[in-house]
């Protein structure tokens, strides 16, 4: 499965320096095999391997005993289940059972969590990281959040882990879940869920309280949800924000900056200005 998943999703290194005509050739030759591949169905075929392996993992995980490579086993499936959603193509993604995928890993990302174990903290990652690509890919291809057929009770688990005390890429890659979710139209649950990634500006990490930032910038970019960002007071959160973003980012070595790149942290401060100004100047106009 990971042979046939590095086949289907292979990049070239960052680190790795070739020509412009070296990089074409690769491409095409690259392009060719998955060709080949989506048009034999053998895609489709590493796809089900996938979903099938992690779901009969999905029921060694709810035992109380659950062996370390059972765990192992789990997250590097997992993780090939994610490439493959990442970088399929979009007629692949388009024969994709998307509800059973959503149901089948938001299942197991609840088994996990509810087992509350440090050691399978990675897995949790994994799985965070996986409902989000569906559901970005989703969007990215136009897909009514309807044929998803997520449920208030997933929504509402969502908002929970966003706010657990899971670790910082679990909270970051649920809030970007989230963050697709309201871009694709949440109803009445908009507000709340708005409310929720307002509560992780909160967070003691700096990588989780710059991806809620971003997703506020994103959503409030224009007047659409204006009702919601004043009822929740949110100019008046990030102008408080501000002073608290610039002293982290003044503090260098403090090992929470290990989670992200320093730069990050400047671009969010530059955005995060720009941005308060520019809701002030919409507010009076």
């Amino acid at each position: 499965l990971e042979i046939l998943t590095n086949v289907c999703c292979v990049e070239i290194p960052d680190d790795v320096d070739v020509t412009e005509d070296q990089y074409q050739c690769f491409a095409r030759e690259h392009g060719q095999v998955v060709n080949l591949l989506v048009s034999s169905g053998a895609m489709r075929r590493v796809m089900v391997v996938a979903e099938t392996i992690v779901s009969e993992l999905s029921g060694a995980y709810s035992e109380k005993s659950c062996p370390e490579t059972i765990i192992d086993l789990g997250q590097r499936a997992v993780g090939c289940l994610d490439n493959i959603v990442q970088n399929m193509s979009n007629e692949c993604f388009d024969a994709v059972d998307k509800k059973a995928l959503w149901d089948l890993m938001f299942g197991f990302t609840r088994i996990v969590h509810n087992r509350g174990r440090e050691d399978e903290a990675e897995m949790l990652e994994s799985l965070s990281a996986l409902l989000w690509s569906l559901i970005r890919r989703a969007k990215e291809q136009n897909v009514e959040l309807s044929l998803l057929c997520i449920e208030k009770t997933h929504i509402q688990a969502c908002m929970r882990l966003a706010t657990s005390p899971t670790t910082p890429v679990v909270r970051s890659n649920t809030l970007g879940l989230l963050g697709e979710l309201c871009s694709l139209g949440l109803g009445s649950f908009f507000s709340p869920v708005i409310g929720t990634i307002a509560n992780c500006l909160n967070d003691n990490s700096v990588s989780v309280v710059v991806q809620a930032l971003f997703i506020m910038f994103s959503v409030f970019g224009d007047k659409t949800h204006n009702d919601v960002y004043e009822s929740l007071k949110l100019q008046s959160v990030l102008r408080t924000l501000l002073p608290r973003l610039k002293s982290k980012a003044q503090d260098r070595n403090n090992i929470k900056f290990l989670q992200m790149d320093p730069q990050d942290i400047d671009d969010a401060i530059e955005n995060l200005s720009a941005f308060l100004q520019y809701k002030e100047q919409e507010s009076r106009a």
